[in-house]
């Protein structure tokens, strides 16, 4: 049995719900479909798709170049910061343009030359917003429209891919941004010291920095909003002046300049970039700022927040990153086990009774728990996330899969005695394990970021046959979300609990949501309901006015 449209543009209207406020726009849209035969002549409508996307993209080009670029970005921007917070709805807010149409908006702007534009601002940008919504749900739904013709043997994999490409176009938040500045602050801090004098800034005291001019930023914006005078571009700009005494008294005002060059694009820069890649490989992503009248602008301060770790990896030597993004992942675990055991031993060396070697990351005794972690810091590459499935699945099996074999060896290894253990690290010290008095193991795989709305949920990588059910009691959990347990879970038993109820969640029920939408449901005493009813992908909006400070 095929999976029908309906189906899929239902769950469509879920999973992209932050970036396709507008539900009567696609509700419209979606009538147009049917009206042209959707059950009946896909390859027609799929013709019909292709030809609309070119034909509004010609119209947004036009569309663009009669507007004032600085204005129309600093326009939408306000309305986007316009929308009312109000977390306790159980609605979400409807806004017709989000951050992700933005910095597709600013993709699209960056391709022409400032002297090609008019220097008038428009009247309105409604037709134009509307077009920046509609490309990037033509394209789902052109792309969606060959699904008619798989096979369901290939559903699985399928689901994998559009939930991930999904999450690339919907910017789904990977981190809190207190949550990021926290990570960046703390991975740089083991080699800001050499960065420094490769290129004269510590990235994380930039990255401060830059926080708290975004931060500034909003406030201006939302004061603006209330007095409603002054001149809105302003509102989004930064020089280089302002971003020295941020950074402070050991500011490089030449090393600041040359890096903000390197994070911003001029007008004109992106017109020989692909446009078929701006919604799942925005360039923005990477260099969010505009230069322009000696100033930078930062239209999307969203898009310094979560595509932090990406921005700043892009000022840096690979290699350098590399080594210190696994040692901080195992750091940051650590030190938030501390908080609540005494017993947190890293770097232990091992060899199991079948012969098996390897190296435990974090272990962390808790009452008469032993949790297991394994640090994974990979990410996804921009191929997974455009939905290579070669990409998908040599990625999965490089962390979650060696992850969730490597806690079940040593697992394996502590439960061969029920004693003591000794085990040296890769320092030359002892960790000494006591399982004496152990009756529970859970195992952890930790990611840096998430791997979008997939990152926990193990029975979907199962069911596209990616991984193999594990014979473990194994949760996967991103860095920021493990932050966020330990942050609105107080007490050592609740964390406890939460963990074993993830492991039942893996092992006896799929669900469509992610780690914080699993939270909130937990903390809200409804944990039960997930075995009922998997689809959760809601529920994470009541934790907001916790973790958004």
């Amino acid at each position: 049995m095929r999976t029908s449209l309906v189906e899929i543009i239902n769950l469509r209207a879920i999973q992209m719900a932050n970036e396709l406020r507008g539900l009567d726009d696609l509700t419209e849209r979606t009538e147009i479909f049917f009206k042209s035969g959707v059950l009946t002549d896909v390859p027609q409508l799929r013709e019909n798709c292709a030809h609309r996307i070119s034909v509004a993209k010609e119209e947004l080009r036009r569309s663009l170049l009669n507007s004032n670029p600085l204005h129309l970005l600093a326009s939408l921007a306000l309305e986007m910061f316009a929308r009312p917070r109000d977390d306790s709805r159980d609605i979400p807010v409807m806004i017709p343009f989000t951050q992700s149409s933005l910095e597709l908006l600013q993709a699209f702007s960056l391709q022409y030359p400032i002297s090609e534009y008019t220097t008038t601002p428009a009247s309105s940008h409604d037709a134009l917003s509307k077009l920046v919504r509609e490309i990037p749900s033509l394209v789902f739904f052109e792309r969606i429209l060959g699904w008619q013709q798989e096979s369901e043997e290939n559903r699985a994999k399928r689901m994998i891919r559009e939930r991930l490409m999904s999450h690339t176009e919907s910017n789904r938040i990977t981190a809190y941004p207190q949550q990021m500045r926290e990570i960046i602050v703390g991975l740089y801090s083991g080699i800001d010291d050499e960065i420094q004098t490769r290129i004269g800034i510590r990235v994380g005291r930039l990255y401060e920095a830059l926080d708290n001019i975004i931060r500034r930023i909003d406030r201006k914006t939302r004061e603006y909003l209330r007095v409603g005078s002054g001149d809105v571009i302003e509102l989004f700009s930064i020089n280089i002046e302002e971003l020295t005494q941020e950074y402070g008294s050991s500011a490089n005002s030449i090393g600041l300049k040359k890096v903000m060059d390197n994070l911003s694009y001029d007008f004109g820069d992106l017109q020989r970039k692909s446009v078929d890649h701006f919604i799942l490989d925005n360039p923005v992503w990477t260099k969010p700022f505009i230069r322009g009248n000696g100033k930078y602008y930062c239209f999307s301060p969203g898009t310094l927040w979560y595509f932090g770790l990406s921005i700043c990896e892009a000022l840096v030597d690979k290699k350098l990153y590399d080594r210190r993004k696994g040692e901080y992942l195992e750091e940051a675990i650590s030190s938030l086990f501390r908080s609540h055991s005494s017993i947190v031993l890293s770097g232990s060396k091992w060899k199991d009774p079948s012969g098996n070697e390897g190296e435990n990351d974090v272990t962390a005794i808790i009452g008469t728990c032993c949790v297991i972690c394994e640090a994974k810091a990979g990410k996804l590459p921009i191929r997974a996330k455009r939905g290579d499935p070669m990409a998908i699945a040599s990625t999965i099996g490089e962390t979650l899969r060696h992850g969730i074999k490597q806690a079940a060896h040593f697992e394996s290894v502590l439960k061969s005695s029920n004693g003591i253990h000794s085990f040296i690290t890769r320092r030359g010290m002892e960790n000494r394990v006591d399982c004496q008095g152990i009756d529970a193991y859970i195992n952890l795989v930790v990611t840096m970021l998430p791997l979008g709305m997939l990152n926990g949920s193990i029975s979907q990588w199962v069911n596209a046959g990616i991984l193999t059910r594990p014979s473990n009691s194994v949760v996967c959990i991103s860095l920021p979300h493990l932050m966020s347990v330990f942050e609105l879970l107080k007490l050592r038993a609740e964390i406890l609990r939460y963990f074993q109820w993830r492991v039942r969640v893996e092992q006896q029920t799929e669900y469509y949501g992610d780690e914080l939408d699993l939270l909130s449901l937990f903390r809200q005493g409804r944990a039960e309901e997930i075995f009922q009813n998997g689809d959760i992908a809601d529920e994470a909006k009541k934790l907001t006015k916790y973790l958004l400070k």
